[in-house]
């Protein structure tokens, strides 16, 4: 059992200052957020195999900035920038996955990153961060939970107090947000 396992994540902050207690606390962290660092890069490349290498890059990226890591934002937010920066590097390098929740065009067809040639999938993302900001807060709930942590619908609207068939509504209205946000970027009226 870690010395760590009961510790607050401002517990484990403060002890990555200090080299005797670093590594316990990095270790803890992994142990907490493995898991869940796991599902979002899968979440954007559907592959086991591919999700477990970058999983695994992502903690060894942690490690190595542990030092410049300030405490600004939770631990969960930094890891999920550093695991989506692994994803979209290796996203840029086979371009033709579709990690985005991308809705369904009106024509009935789903759109395809693939048929789009270089897509600048920094760009993507700063857009697609800033569609996430015009969210209502209980939309930005089931985006993150959704998309980011890949939870079940029902799991969701329990946590929340809702029924699945209204998180299934602030899906839908999310979905309708981000293609009318990025169908201008898409090139298309």
């Amino acid at each position: 059992m870690s010395s760590f396992q009961k510790a607050s994540e401002e517990e484990l902050i403060q002890a990555f200052a200090f080299e005797e207690t670093r590594e316990a606390a990095f270790e803890e962290v992994v142990r907490r957020y493995y898991s869940q660092v796991r599902r979002w890069i899968y979440r954007w490349v559907q592959s086991p195999e591919i999700a477990d290498e970058l999983t695994q890059e992502t903690f060894l990226a942690a490690w190595e900035k542990l030092h410049a890591f300030r405490g600004e934002a939770k631990l969960s937010t930094w890891l999920y920038t550093i695991a989506r920066r692994k994803a979209f590097a290796y996203l840029q390098k086979d371009p033709v996955r579709q990690w985005i929740p991308w809705p369904i065009m009106e024509e009935g067809e789903v759109w395809d990153p693939a048929a789009e040639a270089d897509v600048p999938y920094e760009r993507l993302f700063r857009e697609l961060e800033a569609v996430q900001a015009t969210l209502t807060p209980i939309q930005q709930k089931v985006y993150r939970a959704v998309w980011e942590e890949g939870r079940p619908y029902k799991d969701i609207a329990s946590e929340l107090g809702l029924r699945p068939n209204t998180i299934k509504a602030h899906v839908y209205h999310i979905r309708q947000r981000l293609w009318k946000f990025l169908r201008p970027w898409l090139g298309e009226d």
